[in-house]
């Protein structure tokens, strides 16, 4: 019983799929979307044969003279993470600190905590002080933001919780160009049922939703032999704990989802050709990592050695192999354990400075599954994206990975800290609940972003199937299927209010319910600029939902009409 990993290559892409989500409220709102354009790679390794900084760090050189090696490429593996974005700070600032204040009311005919007898509507106040912060010294380069959020109830003062939002990464040189140390953490609201996303946080029952934070620390070291070859050796600590109440399908059944927590530990180690190598690369890859924690991951480990090789059939066209051997077990029921060669052919190719394919066909986790990964200028305003992975992971070793992959931009939401492109699955936009156990996540998207002077369309579709592997001890269980298409609108009106207008609509279904499950939302706002530190929005909603996939103590988990007027009000003040 075994699968395929996850594309190693996704960070070169990243997943900017769908509108970036308003991670600080818990609202799904309109956002900037795309990518921005990319350095083309100029050589089998994606980087520049003459980097400013003094190890390569695979991205492009900023012209800052605080500017300092941080990682290698992700070109080849995702071992190392990725390196730290270009920096937004205004010029001759190194550090830089902005406390802010959201407040919002939210209005809604279905505050989704009714009981079975029928609606109840709700006003649901938000109150958002926050904090974010940017560094980019000789010695330190990082940014963070932190948003408690104080979610009241008008009429249900019960259901009234405060939720924890952050996220940061910071990267500190403890050693000139040779010792790092990496930080990185987040907290986030999810809902636990499916058929709800992110923009439903705020108006859901406190036992349907579940508090995530996550951390990791990680010191390494980096040399590099000249032009020849560059080493990186390092230990990476990453924590995990979802909390939340139980959940289950069927009174009083078996759950589904239930609080836990995971500690892993990681040695890793990269051996890597240099520029002296010419059109062929090469690259070594050691990797052991221990789990401790909930269910599956209590003693599972995972280890590989990979090699992987790419030459330059053309200054933008690169064909890949690699080969090596791999071990993973989980402590599941039934217990989960591979052990066996990994193999992959594949090629890449840069058609335009923005524009990147990468395709693959790999052996890995006990299956052959081809992956890919493009992004294709179609014109200076059009861009397309696509992207298929298929791999095995718990939800806890998921939500770790993920933190890997991100950062915080400047409007305090989470994006590849590569591509820029926003974080959806990070953010909660999905409509397939959080369970336990070990999974086989198989997830295709693909969009489309026109720009125009003063407007801005954006279409997407996601699929996602998750199969069940195995179990969690005391926990069950079950497999789903989502398939969702959004549609954006953006209209500048004027230099200071814009209008957005937005659909969605998603099917999921499972084998353990009856039927097919849908939702679908439609909502218009309207966003004011009142001054340079004030900003205002009105938003109307309507939106249902329609599921048997739903905790059974939460009374909207009854097959029916779930649907919702909500109108939300908004002011944010920054210092």
């Amino acid at each position: 019983m075994a699968l395929p990993a996850a594309n190693a290559d996704a960070q070169d892409v990243g997943s900017a799929l769908t509108v970036a989500p308003d991670f600080l409220s818990g609202l799904e709102t309109p956002g900037a979307v795309g990518l921005p354009p990319r350095t083309a790679p100029a050589g089998p390794f994606g980087v520049s044969p003459a980097p400013r900084s003094p190890v390569d760090t695979g991205a492009a050189a900023t012209e800052r003279p605080g500017d300092m090696a941080v990682r290698l490429s992700p070109f080849f593996s995702d071992s190392l993470g990725t390196p730290n974005p270009p920096s937004q700070l205004p010029e001759g600032r190194s550090w830089v600190v902005r406390p802010f204040i959201d407040a919002r009311a939210l209005i809604t005919d279905n505050s989704y905590t009714n009981t079975r007898s029928g609606k109840r509507g709700e006003v649901i106040a938000t109150i958002t002080p926050g904090v974010s912060a940017s560094a980019e010294t000789a010695r330190i380069r990082g940014r963070a933001f932190y948003a408690p959020s104080f979610v009241g109830y008008l009429d249900q003062r019960e259901q009234s919780r405060i939720d924890h939002r952050f996220l940061g990464d910071a990267t500190i040189q403890l050693v000139p160009g040779s010792v790092f140390l990496d930080l990185r953490g987040y907290g986030t609201i999810s809902p636990i049922a499916s058929g709800f996303t992110n923009s439903d946080t705020a108006n859901l029952p406190r036992r349907a939703v579940a508090q995530t934070y996550s951390f990791s620390v990680s010191p390494y070291l980096l040399h590099r032999f000249g032009t020849q070859a560059a080493v990186a050796a390092g230990y990476l600590f990453q924590y995990v704990e979802r909390q939340g109440s139980q959940a289950s399908i069927r009174p009083d059944g078996v759950p589904f989802y239930a609080p836990g927590n995971m500690i892993s530990n990681t040695v890793f180690g990269t051996l890597r050709t240099g520029e002296d190598s010419g059109p062929l690369a090469a690259e070594l890859r050691l990797r052991g990592t221990m789990f401790d924690g909930a269910g599956s991951l209590n003693g599972a480990h995972r280890a590989s050695a990979v090699v992987e090789a790419r030459y330059a059939l053309r200054n933008n066209l690169f064909a890949i192999v690699e080969g090596g051997y791999e071990s993973i077990h989980y402590s599941s029921a039934p217990p989960i354990r591979i052990d066996e060669p990994v193999w992959g052919v594949g090629v890449r190719w840069d058609p335009s400075p923005n524009s990147m394919i990468i395709a693959r066909y790999r052996r890995r986790e006990g299956v052959t599954t081809p992956t890919l990964e493009a992004r294709i200028a179609l014109t200076p305003r059009t861009t397309v994206f696509m992207r298929y992975d298929d791999g095995i992971a718990t939800p806890l070793q998921r939500t770790a990975d993920v933190l890997q992959t991100i950062t915080v931009d400047e409007n305090n939401q989470p994006v590849d800290r590569l591509s820029g492109a926003p974080q959806p699955d990070f953010a909660g936009a999905t409509v397939l609940g959080l369970q336990s156990g070990v999974y086989r996540i198989r997830r295709g998207q693909a969009s489309i972003i026109h720009r125009r002077d003063r407007d801005s369309f954006y279409f997407a579709f996601r699929h996602e199937n998750r199969r069940v592997l195995a179990n969690d001890p005391g926990l069950v269980a079950f497999g789903q299927t989502s398939n969702t298409f959004d549609l954006t609108y953006s209209r500048a009106v004027n230099p200071v209010t814009t209008f957005t207008a937005g659909a969605s609509y998603s099917l999921y279904e499972s084998p353990s319910t009856p039927g097919q499950n849908s939702s679908w939302l439609l909502r218009a706002s309207f966003r004011r600029t009142f001054s340079e530190t004030l900003s205002g929005t009105i938003e109307y909603q309507l939106s249902d939902r329609r599921t048997t996939l739903a905790d059974s103590n939460v009374p909207i988990s009854q097959t029916r009409r779930g649907l919702r007027n909500a109108i939300i009000l908004s002011l944010r003040k920054t210092f």
